[in-house]
């Protein structure tokens, strides 16, 4: 089996530390959860995206908007056939690739990001399915893979 994850930055800030006098600044985290895109399309949490078994290669990005400051990173978790595959980007916004071969029918997948404040805890998930050789107690295990959820006891 075959899976490779890359992560690149299309945006990179810094924070810095800065003397502010009669200003009250807010930290905030965002209040929606990460906005995922393959092939220009949104994905809605939860959905199950048909794995193209012609090709050996998906793109997408993951963005999380809002709070105060952005997201210091981003990380995109993926886990296939019980093999997981991790990426961490020091961005607000993250450009995905992930290839695989013939041999692989479900990729479950999970975005998430950290905030300064330690309060973000919104995700994003999603699952590509090849539509052979794969039941939905498959893609619920390789979810809870990627989650780190137990979801049958």
């Amino acid at each position: 089996m075959h899976l490779n994850l890359f992560c690149t930055t299309a945006a990179f800030f810094l924070i810095s530390s800065v003397a502010v006098s009669s200003a009250e600044v807010t930290f905030y985290p965002p209040d929606l959860p990460p906005v995922v895109t393959v092939n220009n399309k949104t994905v809605r949490n939860g959905q199950i995206l048909r794995l193209d078994k012609s090709k050996t290669m998906v793109n997408g990005e993951c963005t999380v908007e809002g709070g105060n400051p952005k997201v210091l990173s981003i990380t995109l978790q993926c886990a296939f056939d019980g093999v997981a595959g991790k990426v961490t980007i020091n961005s607000y916004i993250a450009e995905f690739e992930i290839t695989y071969n013939s041999t692989i029918h479900t990729i479950a997948c999970v975005c998430s990001a950290y905030h300064v404040t330690g309060l973000y805890t919104l995700t994003t998930s999603f699952v590509f399915n090849s539509g052979s050789n794969a039941v939905i107690w498959n893609v619920l295990l390789l979810t809870s893979l990627v989650l780190g959820r137990t979801v049958l006891s």
